[in-house]
């Protein structure tokens, strides 16, 4: 067993024809990871801190489980997934995504932090879309944002359901839309043949989500959603908005919906190359974005218009509650 275990270790699968019988069972356990004796019905994502202790979490409850692997045949179970992904997952590159059956899977590896194993984090990608009356938002006024074609952004913390409350937006566009979707994983859902996806690849600058945004201006879509903002692809993102696009839907990590145009302008100061004054930025967020939903355990718990902005003091009017406006420091 020790030859075969080293075979793996070095980046190499085995050829099952020449195994014995027990390396062959043994490897049959190794090759995929089973997780039917934890799986649970509504389980939103599991945390794999160890054989010992895997978090499984659903609906604000977190369980502790235990896998029948031992620590070595785990470790090699989640270099067997990589290696049959192509993907090169070590020291140099700790920190991998891919899809694993109906889980979006993220692995970190050992070298990179202070615990004695590795990390796995499977989060289920759903293929159904919920009504969107389950975030409490009125199903009216999420038809009157995409009939509208108002260019929306999901604001909330990683978990809090923006990436479930588009693909529940999504089902509200026409039929006969060109929809044009860009995404770090494939997480959002279309239920219209009338749709071009991109997947970025980090390992390739031409299949960034910046380059695929500058592609879709070229491709005369009716719209565009980005499945998170997060670094370079804010460039194109804030210029296909300010050129007149509309119907853009998106979602970006902040803690309000104000905080959200800080951040776009943030994000904007980091990547581009060119010294645009901060408060130039502000108002071109402002001025292009229509309306900004903020979702907190998956529920609506903000959702406003945006105005417009003078300098750094931007004008939000928070849809129902009247007029109000925020300066973002």
């Amino acid at each position: 067993m020790h030859h075969l275990i080293k075979k793996i270790e070095n980046g190499m699968l085995p050829d099952t024809q020449t195994l014995t019988p027990q390396e062959k069972k043994w490897y049959e356990k190794v090759s995929h990871l089973d997780i039917s004796s934890i799986e649970q019905e509504f389980a939103e994502e599991y945390i794999f801190h160890s054989v010992e202790n895997v978090q499984v979490k659903m609906h604000g409850i977190s369980l502790l489980e235990v896998i029948p692997y031992t620590p070595l045949e785990f470790d090699l179970c989640l270099q067997i997934l990589c290696l049959k992904e192509q993907i090169s997952w070590n020291l140099n590159n700790p920190f991998v995504s891919f899809d694993y059956l109906d889980y979006r899977a993220t692995l970190i590896h050992k070298k990179a932090l202070r615990e004695s194993s590795h990390k796995l984090f499977l989060r289920k990608m759903r293929k159904d879309n919920f009504p969107i009356g389950t975030y409490d938002f009125d199903t009216l006024i999420a038809k009157e944002l995409i009939t509208q074609k108002k260019n929306v952004l999901i604001v909330g913390s990683t978990g809090s359901g923006k990436t479930s409350f588009i693909n529940s937006l999504i089902k509200f566009c026409p039929e006969d839309e060109h929809i044009i979707i860009a995404e770090d994983t494939y997480e959002l859902n279309s239920p219209h043949e009338n749709t071009t996806r991109f997947i970025s690849d980090k390992d390739f600058k031409a299949y960034s989500l910046s380059h695929y945004m500058s592609y879709a201006m070229r491709m005369r879509p009716e719209r565009i959603i980005i499945g998170e903002l997060r670094s370079e692809e804010i460039i194109p993102y804030l210029l296909a908005l300010n050129s007149g696009h509309k119907g853009v839907l998106s979602t970006i990590h902040a803690n309000d919906c104000r905080d959200a145009i800080n951040r776009l302008a943030l994000l904007y100061k980091i990547y581009s190359d060119k010294d645009i004054p901060y408060g130039t930025l502000i108002k071109l967020a402002a001025q292009n974005i229509d309306e900004i939903i903020f979702l907190e355990n998956k529920k609506v718990k903000e959702h406003v218009k945006v105005l417009g902005a003078n300098g750094e003091n931007v004008f939000l009017e928070e849809v129902g509650q009247g007029t109000y406006s925020h300066i973002i420091n």
